[in-house]
């Protein structure tokens, strides 16, 4: 993420009245205590970072224990072809 796209995102919530706070940092290495969310959501970042286990990791050090971690991730590596179930998936959700 880029200090632009936080600005984007503040003016966007500014706009639709919504109470919002972004943080502009690493992925793998995030200034948040252990255990300091109840959920954490990775959309669409797996793939664009430089170390998605990393990434991982942290999302499940700063998740509470009986937390919930989602992710929503479209990329594929080259040369892999997405499963029956993501293609479905993909087909009535996009």
């Amino acid at each position: 993420i880029t200090p632009a796209m936080v600005d984007r995102f503040h003016r966007r919530a500014e706009r639709l009245g919504r109470p919002a706070h972004a943080l502009v940092m690493d992925a793998g290495r995030l200034r948040f205590p252990d255990a300091s969310f109840d959920c954490v959501l990775l959309h669409l970042a797996l793939a664009v970072v430089p170390d998605p286990v990393q990434v991982a990791r942290e999302a499940r050090r700063v998740l509470r224990p009986h937390g919930r971690a989602s992710i929503f991730d479209k990329f594929l590596p080259p040369g892999r072809r997405a499963s029956a179930a993501r293609r479905v998936v993909s087909a009535v959700s996009d």
